[in-house]
């Protein structure tokens, strides 16, 4: 039977990655832009999705909105929101928190984590974070930039325009402290809404499932598409319809 088509979204958005070092290329800043996406389950539309970066304060609000679209709308009326507070210094990207709320589910999804930075010189990294995830509490001492499912997006962002060349992450998803590693692909041109995108492919492989992700080379490495395979089967992709940066 196949998973509800937003269970396998918030799954596919970014089950994603830390590398740790110190900060010695020119720093990453990342622009202001609103992204929409649709996405297909099975190859049908079953949904929209739209992201938001915003320059703050002290660094960055990240922000997705998703919502249901097509057949499946005449049954289901959920939402997906989540939203993530990041703390710039240099080149480091520090979590302060993140909320994620699902509406129409019978079942408590919601997860809240905050982080507490002890210190945030690259050398000797350390946080505690804790939070709630479907109801069940958790906290993790942390000696490195940790992530969310919504921002290790950024992570990614961030290294590729630094052109590192290993992508290990540390994300917080569901409550657990878990390790994201991706691959560098080769360059690619993609052609979507008879646009050319040159895009650069990463893939996460774990266990029987794989996750590709083509970033665009020419806007900041802002994902264009975004495929999840389960036993070498496609179940959700992500294809970018709208885009709006601050060059525009």
């Amino acid at each position: 039977m196949a998973r509800p088509a937003h269970t396998i979204l918030i799954r596919t958005l970014f089950c994603l990655f830390t590398t740790i070092s110190v900060p010695v290329l020119a720093e990453a800043t990342l622009p202001d832009y609103t992204a929409s996406y649709t996405i297909e389950q099975y190859s049908s539309e079953v949904g929209r999705v739209t992201y938001r970066l915003n320059h703050n304060d002290t660094g960055y609000t990240f922000s997705q909105h998703t919502r249901l679209t097509g057949f499946i709308s005449l049954f289901r009326n959920d939402t997906a929101s989540e939203k993530s507070n990041i703390r710039t210094d240099g080149n480091l990207f520090l979590l302060q928190d993140y909320e994620y709320i699902q509406t129409g589910s019978e079942k408590d999804r919601n997860v809240k984590l905050d982080i507490q930075w002890h210190s945030h010189r690259p050398k000797d990294l350390f946080a505690h974070a804790k939070g709630i995830a479907r109801g069940k509490a958790f906290e993790y001492d942390i000696p490195a930039e940790v992530w969310d499912p919504l921002t290790i997006q950024l992570a990614l962002m961030r290294d590729m325009k630094q052109q590192r060349s290993e992508l290990h992450y540390k994300v917080i998803a569901k409550g657990e402290l878990t390790d994201y590693t991706f691959e560098i692909g080769r360059p690619e041109s993609l052609e979507i809404d008879e646009v050319f995108y040159d895009t650069i492919e990463l893939r996460r492989t774990h266990g029987s499932r794989v996750t590709r992700i083509w970033l665009s080379t020419d806007y900041d490495f802002i994902p264009v598409k975004i495929e999840r395979y389960r036993d070498d089967e496609l179940e959700t992709s992500l294809t970018l319809s709208s885009l709006e940066t601050e060059h525009d």
